[in-house]
């Protein structure tokens, strides 16, 4: 196995046909294959399979993130569509109106018909979303990553930047992040 390796993304779901016309009907993406064991996507250069599973909806992370040069404008279409945005209320995170505001990069999350947590992220700075486009910029979903603490679990983000203009100016425990994923050589 090697860099070149071809990856797909695994999308569960309780109901393949509900889920693919979720995704055709609120997103815009129709599976390149539909067959007996699930659909297939390409998600602009990253492959997808649906597939069913009981599990569909029980992780509390990002399972895609969509990559946006404008997070409110998509925000007004996706909830014309009846999409709602899922708002934290967190000691480490706060979302106004489903948005969280990390200056530089704002990130949004929605649930599929499945349950299944999906991110969607905008880099500010016209440089960075074009870098953005080639080098995934984006958060985990605040449930997903627990710090220790010495009172007890407490919930955090992670970010995975390639950017370290970028990442020195989002908050201290992000910027820390970043700056080992970008060390990282699994990143």
């Amino acid at each position: 196995m090697n860099a070149q390796t071809e990856v797909t993304a695994m999308i569960p779901a309780h109901s393949i046909e509900r889920a693919v016309r979720w995704y055709e009907e609120k997103l815009g993406f129709k599976p390149v294959r539909q067959g007996e064991y699930g659909a297939s996507y390409a998600f602009n250069g990253v492959s997808a399979f649906l597939y069913k599973s009981d599990f569909a909806g029980t992780a509390e992370h990002t399972l895609l993130s969509f990559s946006t040069p404008d997070l409110l404008r998509e925000m007004d279409e996706l909830r014309g569509k009846g999409i709602e945005f899922i708002d934290y209320d967190l000691p480490e995170l706060k979302t106004k109106d489903g948005v969280a505001d990390f200056g530089e990069v704002k990130n949004a999350w929605v649930r599929d018909s499945e349950g299944n947590i999906l991110g969607f992220v905008q880099a500010c700075d016209a440089a960075a979303y074009r870098l953005q486009r080639n080098t995934f910029v984006g958060l985990a979903s605040p449930s997903a990553i627990r710090m220790p603490s010495p009172e007890g679990p407490k919930i955090g983000v992670s970010v995975s930047l390639r950017l370290p203009q970028l990442a020195a100016k989002l908050p201290s425990p992000l910027s820390a992040s970043a700056r080992s994923q970008e060390r990282s050589p699994t990143s």
